[in-house]
């Protein structure tokens, strides 16, 4: 199996290469990865994304066993109506290009800040 960095001979120039791995590309639309010769620049083989897959891993298993933990899922976050209470999103809120200010005390706030005085924009 030939991977991205290796050296070996190509099959259409004949000379001794590094493979390169590339987006192959139809337009604007991507259509893979190609493994090619970084000398001539023509395609030498489809790269296997499910073996570098399986290495990531075992990889990761290897590390989970060594620290001797389980491997867990990605917590996933989900926020309903009630906890998106975020001063960029505020009725409050007074924008410039250079920072957020709240309408109400004043000060200058994060996008992402939250407060009991929230109340939603209109036009969101």
């Amino acid at each position: 199996m030939i991977r991205k960095g290796d050296k070996t001979t190509c099959p259409h120039c004949g000379e001794m290469t590094i493979v390169k791995q590339v987006t192959e590309m139809d337009g604007w639309t991507r259509k893979g990865e190609i493994l090619t010769c970084a000398l001539c620049g023509k395609k030498i083989a489809d790269v296997q994304q499910e073996a570098e897959q399986t290495e990531k891993n075992d990889k990761l298993s290897a590390l989970s066993a060594l620290l001797g933990g389980e491997t867990f899922e990605k917590p996933t976050v989900s926020l309903n109506q009630e906890d998106r209470r975020f001063c960029k999103d505020c009725k409050f809120a007074v924008r410039n290009a250079f920072v957020i200010r709240c309408e109400l005390t004043g000060k200058v706030v994060e996008a992402m800040d939250d407060c009991k005085k929230f109340v939603k924009r209109e036009n969101l």
